[in-house]
């Protein structure tokens, strides 16, 4: 059996036994279960697992978000279209003519749909703009803030859906 040696001397490289913990270093990674990775390494991994995304790619912010635009669309002039990310990884909302409703994940990679929607019949342009609002977001797999307190929904790393704070009712 190997004799343990404290880290750094006689030179060569020092190996960690899985699970051993601190006292667990060995010169021989051939024996027992050791992970054969240079201490250096192995100090730096948390670091690089800290960078990973864990949180919410959709930041809290408010209940409700106004829909501002989809592309290059705007909503219709008199129409107020608003998505609501909720509890329990459902999203809802209403678009320039019929509500929406689904499941919604807010932690990368953030999805949407698919949507149920209402049917009710308005205005071509309500209509149409609604049907590129539910394209949009059956596409999208990100969030990217922007000035302002807006915030961007990406597909493929491109804004499809610029969202802004809904006001308050």
């Amino acid at each position: 059996m190997p004799t343990e040696r404290p880290a750094g001397r006689h030179g060569g490289p020092l190996y960690l036994r899985a699970g051993a913990g601190q006292h667990g270093r060995t010169p021989c990674p051939s024996q027992g279960a050791a992970i054969r990775l240079p201490v250096p390494l192995v100090l730096i991994l948390p670091l690089l697992a800290a960078c990973a995304p864990t949180g919410p790619a959709v930041p809290g912010g408010p209940e409700a978000w106004r829909v501002l635009s989809v592309g290059e669309a705007r909503p219709p002039q008199g129409t107020s279209p608003v998505i609501r990310f909720e509890p329990g990884g459902r999203v809802s909302g209403s678009g320039a003519c019929n509500g929406f409703f689904g499941p919604g994940q807010t932690t990368p990679p953030v999805r949407i749909g698919p949507l149920g929607a209402t049917l009710m019949a308005c205005a071509p342009a309500a209509m149409e703009f609604d049907a590129l609002l539910h394209a949009a977001l059956g596409r999208v797999d990100g969030a990217a803030p922007q000035p302002g307190g807006q915030l961007d929904l990406t597909a493929a790393g491109r804004p499809v859906v610029r969202l802004g704070p809904a006001p308050a009712p």
